[in-house]
């Protein structure tokens, strides 16, 4: 069954609980958050294209409010974090650098990373809120790919039905 596209983009990301080895992610992500108002959160690997980015820096400019969804699996279901987007980075700048958690320096990913998001917010929500999400480009319910793609980036929307 394919849902119906939302006018809304967002992005979502498959990623795993404790990437450092040292820490779990989210935590350290959320420490961060409450030190400075906003935290960088890295995609490791290809970025995303400038036309993603553009778009979601205009839904940014617009106060449409892009979200990050991060979904990591946990036995058969997923946890689930929703984050505020206030921007869509591909080159980390010296200023932004405080507002990156100490694992990532600490594993040397740093270097590895692809696409930043500043978040302004960051929580865990309801692994049902996945059952509106929808691939942006073909209304495929999220939920439908998420297990099994090999992908672990998404361009989303909030289904409409």
């Amino acid at each position: 069954m394919t849902g119906t596209v939302g006018a809304d983009v967002h992005i979502l990301l498959r990623y795993g609980q404790s990437l450092s080895g040292l820490e779990d992610t989210i935590p350290a992500h959320q420490a961060v958050l409450g030190r400075y108002g906003a935290v960088l959160f890295g995609k490791v690997g290809r970025p995303f294209g400038k036309e993603t980015v553009a778009t979601v820096q205009r839904e940014v400019a617009e106060q449409r409010s892009p979200f990050l969804f991060l979904a990591a699996k946990a036995g058969r279901e997923f946890i689930v974090h929703r984050g505020q987007i206030a921007a869509m980075i591909l080159d980390l700048s010296a200023e932004d650098r405080s507002l990156v958690p100490d694992y990532y320096a600490r594993s040397a990913i740093t270097g590895r990373i692809g696409t930043w998001f500043r978040l302004v917010s960051l929580d865990r929500i309801s692994p049902a809120t996945l059952k509106k999400v929808v691939v942006a480009k073909t209304g495929t319910p999220i939920l439908s790919v998420l297990g099994s793609s090999r992908n672990s980036m998404f361009i989303v929307s909030l289904g409409t039905t």
